[in-house]
């Protein structure tokens, strides 16, 4: 079996949305899912508009939490991810290269460029995840943590 490195990859390179679970500021909770794009060091990297409400709370605070799975049939072929990190808007001067690896990821969206750039790149540094793998066995799960920005889990 590879290891939980290439195996998230594997994943991640199937799986276009992820579900993103934010909180407002009276604590409350809130999900939206959004199409995102994953870098070797499983930073994953969605476009929003600033103004919705998940951007919103993710520019008060930066804490999120989410999942994302291929869709599935029996629970025998169940397998996907659950994760923490820490979400912070890109610079305009990471646009392009953030552009490149979203439209790899999802090549419906060149033809929406220019809308693209006046929505807000946004880029989620994984510090806990989970995978589950019931192909595996039953349950089968895999866990990393690390600090921000020390992705070395293979």
């Amino acid at each position: 079996m590879a290891d939980l490195h290439t195996q998230i990859k594997e994943l991640f390179a199937e799986v276009g949305t992820l579900s993103l679970a934010t909180v407002d500021d009276g604590g409350k909770p809130y999900a939206a899912n959004v199409n995102f794009a994953a870098d070797d060091d499983l930073n994953l990297y969605f476009l929003s508009n600033p103004a919705s409400v998940h951007s919103q709370h993710v520019t008060r605070d930066g804490q999120v939490a989410g999942t994302a799975y291929p869709p599935f049939e029996i629970a025998a072929e169940i397998r996907g991810v659950q994760f923490r990190g820490i979400c912070e808007t890109i610079p305009p001067n990471e646009f392009k290269k953030t552009w490149e690896l979203f439209v790899e990821r999802h090549p419906y969206a060149k033809a929406f460029e220019e809308r693209a750039r006046s929505e807000q790149f946004y880029r989620i540094k994984v510090c806990w995840i989970r995978l589950i793998d019931n192909r595996v066995s039953f349950g089968h799960k895999q866990e990393a943590e690390w600090p921000v920005g020390e992705q070395d889990i293979t």
